[in-house]
């Protein structure tokens, strides 16, 4: 608790590998927890260049949704 930084640090690292759905919906759900929105669309972003599939533009949809 308290070394956000160091979690996002890992999660980039992570990221770099390109991951299954569940690595980036893992990172999504941490920055959800902290409410960084901004940052929650970026990772959407990414997760849809890497994984450009109908699962991941689905699950970005219902964020944006609410």
């Amino acid at each position: 608790m308290g070394q956000i930084a160091n979690a996002r640090a890992i999660f980039e690292r992570w990221m770099e590998w390109e991951p299954d759905h569940n690595g980036w919906t893992a990172y999504i759900k941490m920055e959800t927890r902290y409410k960084e929105w901004n940052r929650v669309r970026t990772i959407y972003d990414r997760y849809t260049q890497c994984h450009p599939s109908v699962k991941a533009w689905v699950r970005w949809a219902k964020f944006e949704v609410g």
